[in-house]
Order: C-alpha cells, then sequence, then structure tokens
C-alpha cells in the first residue's frame, strides 16, 4: 500500500483506543468462552444475547471485527456461513441506515454470501457515507468492472472523489484525480447524463489547480480507451 493512501485511510480512523461499555464487556466476555461453545452458529447466538437489545457501541464493533471478521471466513462450513451472514443482517436491521454495519455486512457478503447483493450494498453506503470508501472501496474494482453499468459509474465516482479528497487535505493524489477524471471523460464521451455527473468533480479539479493544491496543466491527460466494435 502506498504511504499516501495509507495517510488517506488514517483520516478516517479513530486515533484514540474507544473506551470500554458493559455492552463491550459482556460480548468480549462471550468471544472469550467460544471454546465452551458447541459450534460457531451457537456463538454466534451467544454473542447476540451478550449485546443485547441496545445499539451496537463502537468499543463492541471493533470486538466483533476483530474477532468474527477475518481470511478465515472464507473457511467456513455452509452452516457457519449462513449463520455468520444472519448475525450480521440481524445488526444492520436492529439499526436500518447505519452505514457502517451496512458496511460490514456488505464485507461479508462479498466474501461468503451474495457478491452482487455486496457490491450494491457498499456503493449505496459509500452514497451516504463517502468516508467509507476509503476503508472497504479499494478492493472493489474489480468487481465493480465486472458489474459494469450503474455500479461501476457510481464506484469511479467516488474513486475519484477520494483522489480529490486526497489532494485537498495534501496527501498527494493530484496527479491521480486529473488522469483518472481525463479517463473518465474519455469512458463516457458519448453519454451526457454521466458526463454531467462528472462535470462538477471537473470543477472540483479546478478549484483545487486555482487554489494551489493541485499542479497546474495545461493540457488534461488521458488514456484514451479503444473503442469496441
Amino acid at each position: 500500500m502506498s504511504e499516501w493512501l495509507e495517510r488517506l485511510r488514517n483520516l478516517v480512523r479513530t486515533q484514540d483506543r474507544t473506551p470500554d461499555s458493559e455492552q463491550s464487556r459482556r460480548v468480549e466476555a462471550a468471544l472469550l468462552d467460544r471454546a465452551l461453545f458447541s459450534s460457531e452458529v451457537r456463538l454466534l447466538d451467544g454473542v447476540l444475547a451478550a449485546i443485547g437489545s441496545d445499539p451496537v457501541d463502537p468499543r463492541t464493533l471493533e470486538h466483533l471485527i476483530g474477532a468474527l471478521k477475518s481470511p478465515r471466513l472464507g473457511e467456513l462450513t455452509e452452516d457457519e456461513a449462513d449463520g455468520h451472514l444472519s448475525f450480521w443482517r440481524t445488526l444492520a436491521a436492529r439499526h436500518p441506515g447505519d452505514p457502517v454495519l451496512d458496511a460490514h455486512l456488505a464485507d461479508v457478503e462479498m466474501v461468503i454470501g451474495d457478491a452482487g447483493a455486496g457490491l450494491r450494498r457498499f456503493v449505496d453506503v459509500f452514497d451516504r457515507k463517502p468516508e467509507l470508501f476509503v476503508e472497504f472501496g479499494w478492493d472493489l474494482e474489480d468487481d465493480a468492472r465486472a458489474a459494469g453499468g450503474d455500479l461501476l459509474f457510481r464506484w469511479q465516482l467516488h474513486h475519484l472523489r477520494w483522489f480529490l479528497h486526497a489532494a485537498a487535505e495534501h496527501i498527494e493524489g493530484g496527479e491521480e484525480a486529473r488522469e483518472l477524471y481525463g479517463e473518465l471523460l474519455d469512458e463516457y464521451r458519448d453519454d451526457p447524463d454521466r458526463l454531467a455527473r462528472l462535470h462538477p468533480l471537473g470543477e472540483e479539479i479546478h478549484r483545487l489547480e486555482v487554489a494551489g493544491d493541485l499542479p497546474r496543466a495545461m493540457v488534461l491527460r488521458r488514456r484514451r480507451r479503444p473503442r469496441e466494435g
């Protein structure tokens, strides 16, 4: 990972340790006792019981992410995978519209559920809370390109916005923003509706250039994509 991208990710991470809560202590205890549960599904039921009916607090979410979301998700049995999906869907359903929980559900769906549904959920999340793109969005390019259509375009808009954010925060990204914008103008040159959605980002690039946050460029560099057919 490039140094500037790591610095960008740090912009949206909590710098101080989230304090413990009664809920997080209950959940931590259940997770530490996972060997006492007869199965992974039973463990998840126990963790849900430990969470209780209150909203999931930040420290509890840290425990859940650390213990339940890991590379081993891809090694689960079918029943265990169904249990994990049900667990995150239950949490998301308790807090409808919570973009953070929706993002973690989408992440689990991408690994062990319906990847198409996960991608759609991710893009919806980025529309509601764009800063989550830097935590989750960078690894979705292949999936977005495979999906194509509006999902791809919406993902590309968020991709470009983050390069602009990096430039505005003086974490580099200016050349990338300019070049990517040019590529998208080429890619959608025959689509006036999408060009209209791109133009405000071009205006933002110009504003950053005028403000000195981007080097001025006499010519916008583009890598032209060949036309099909």
